[in-house]
């Protein structure tokens, strides 16, 4: 994935923080405060010493991105359905209700337990270089 940014700052000599502006999409998404035609700012990987004011473009491994958006929108769905269908196999079970309102319990705890894993991996992805993008080259125009 390749998106365009401006260098709005360097943090050290391998990171510079960049400027970008939000796709309709970044509404949607959720994932941060932002939205559509808001800046948003990250700090990325510099391997080629971008400076301050340059437009440059950023790229991310696809592959690190699409496990990514496996984590943050398929685990928990997956989750939810393979936990309604473990609270719908227990109910019947112990027959704890009549209904499918504890296979919906269930689903909604593991769904609830996948968010806590997110979480601790959204953690260890900023940290992980291998998920930050790069500055792939400089445009100049």
């Amino acid at each position: 994935m390749e998106e365009r940014a401006q260098v709005i700052r360097l943090v050290n000599k391998d990171i510079a923080e960049v400027e970008l502006r939000g796709h309709s999409a970044c509404s949607a998404c959720g994932k941060c405060s932002h939205g559509a035609g808001k800046d948003i700012r990250y700090d990325v990987i510099n391997p080629i010493n971008a400076r301050v004011g340059d437009m440059v473009v950023l790229e991310m491994e696809t592959k690190k991105l699409l496990s990514a958006v496996f984590v943050i929108y398929l685990l928990p769905l997956l989750t939810l359905i393979l936990g309604f269908g473990i609270g719908s196999w227990i109910n019947s079970i112990l027959k704890v209700t009549s209904g499918e309102g504890f296979a919906v319990v269930v689903g909604l705890v593991f769904m609830a337990l996948t968010f806590v894993f997110v979480r601790l991996f959204d953690r260890r992805a900023g940290q992980n270089s291998g998920f930050r993008p790069k500055i792939k080259r400089i445009i100049y125009e």
